[in-house]
């Protein structure tokens, strides 16, 4: 996988884990600050929405740009430190480009 440092994300539910947990219909926007060497974990800055609206028991889809590709994964880890608000987004099963249909 190519280095994603800098590519916006953009976070969007796709389910939720827990019956009493709400689908949120919220984007989450990010910036890509680090990923690991096999692309299975994100690190992950977030510039639009609140952090803690984004659930640690939800599936998300997390599209790249301008890369124009997406990933499924959850959120393992959302903090605050001096860089601003942060989470660690965990990929499964890899990373798929978008068709145009």
């Amino acid at each position: 996988m190519e280095d994603l440092r800098g590519s916006r994300a953009v976070l969007a539910m796709t389910r939720v884990y827990l019956a009493e947990e709400q689908m949120d219909e919220t984007e989450y926007v990010c910036r890509v600050t680090d990923c690991d060497e096999e692309g299975e974990r994100l690190h992950l800055t977030l510039e639009e929405g609140d952090l803690t609206g984004l659930s640690l028991d939800a599936e998300y889809r997390c599209t790249l740009y301008p890369q124009d590709v997406y990933c499924e994964g959850t959120v393992k880890e959302r903090f605050f430190d001096r860089e601003g608000a942060r989470l660690l987004f965990s990929v499964e099963n890899g990373f798929y480009k978008n068709s145009l249909n």
